[in-house]
């Protein structure tokens, strides 16, 4: 966990205040996507929401995962974050990952305030790694869809 000196905390809660208050004057009273966009602003990090075929934090097991030919999820990563792995659970075999499966399509779902810089590498038989470089307004949601090898496809 990173520590932060007192200064820069206060300084960080009162940024998120102001931003409350800002949104409450605009766009009428907090709700609670706002408060939990505010929050995941504030505490930072990355976050991986899987979608299908299941939904939520955890990734799918592997036999959750052995039904489903398709994977999609949604990352979200602050400024400063520059890799997540992403867990599908397929057991993809050695051969199947030197011929490039499964297929992963990466975009842009919500920007920050720059174009991110974003790769997708495939990191072993049950993962991918999304990387993207740190710079100031980089971060943003990031939809991720791959494609498992299917005897059609080979």
């Amino acid at each position: 966990m990173v520590k932060l000196r007192r200064g820069t905390f206060l300084a960080a809660l009162l940024f998120g205040l102001v931003a409350i208050a800002l949104c409450a004057v605009f766009t009428g009273p907090p709700s609670y996507t706002m408060w939990a966009t505010v929050a995941s602003l504030l505490i930072a990090g990355t976050t991986v929401t899987y979608v299908y075929p299941v939904s939520g934090t955890v990734a799918p097991t592997a036999i959750q995962a052995a039904a489903a030919n398709a994977f999609t999820a949604q990352v979200f990563m602050a400024d400063g974050e520059t890799t997540v792995a992403v867990t599908h659970n397929w057991q993809v075999s050695a051969a199947d990952l030197a011929k490039l499966f499964p297929v992963p399509i990466a975009y842009v779902s919500s920007p920050g305030t720059a174009v991110p810089i974003v790769s997708v590498a495939l990191t072993n038989s049950v993962a991918v790694t999304i990387n993207k470089v740190s710079a100031a307004g980089s971060g943003g949601t990031f939809n991720v869809v791959l494609f498992r090898p299917h005897s059609m496809m080979q």
